[in-house]
């Protein structure tokens, strides 16, 4: 019986080592195929270019198509560089505004000084109208006592010639 036993162990020793064996072999075919399909895609996958390369039609579209975008490409890159030198000047002329800032503000100051000048001068132009209106007020009151004179005084000659008339008379 332990005979018995220790065979039937042994047998189940080899059967596991056969197991063994047969599941390692079974993971290498595993590997193998994935390698086997692996090849089998990069080898369709290497036609379809082959058979891109030498498809004419193709080639030439493309290389009409990469023509056109390397001219589309240098125009844009002449573009940026138009629009780089524009933003150059700009940002010069805009660092020279900044540093006018100075001549901006005399030249407000100068505005601000002409405005009240505008202001004083307007002032004085009213009070001149002013003034000469009163003038000529004053003038009329003159121009009618020199009149009521002149009249009194040839009132004042005649009185007295017709005074020194009746003395001789």
């Amino acid at each position: 019986m332990k005979e018995e036993r220790k065979q039937k162990i042994e047998q189940l020793k080899i059967r596991e080592d056969e197991d063994k064996d047969v599941r390692a072999k079974e993971m290498k075919l595993r590997m193998a195929q994935g390698k086997v399909n692996k090849l089998e895609k990069e080898i369709g996958w290497m036609k379809q270019q082959i058979n891109n390369a030498y498809d004419v039609d193709n080639v030439l579209a493309l290389e009409n198509e990469l023509s056109h975008n390397r001219q589309v490409i240098n125009k844009l890159l002449g573009q940026n560089k138009g629009l780089l030198s524009v933003k150059k000047g700009q940002s010069s002329a805009m660092k020279k505004l900044n540093h006018d800032s100075d001549a901006n503000k005399r030249l407000e100051t100068i505005k601000k000084e002409i405005m009240e000048t505008k202001q004083s001068l307007r002032e004085k132009a009213a009070k001149i109208r002013e003034k000469e209106k009163q003038l000529q007020e004053k003038q009329a009151v003159k121009s009618s006592y020199d009149e009521r004179y002149r009249k009194l005084r040839m009132m004042l000659l005649k009185h007295k010639q017709s005074h020194k008339k009746n003395k001789e008379d």
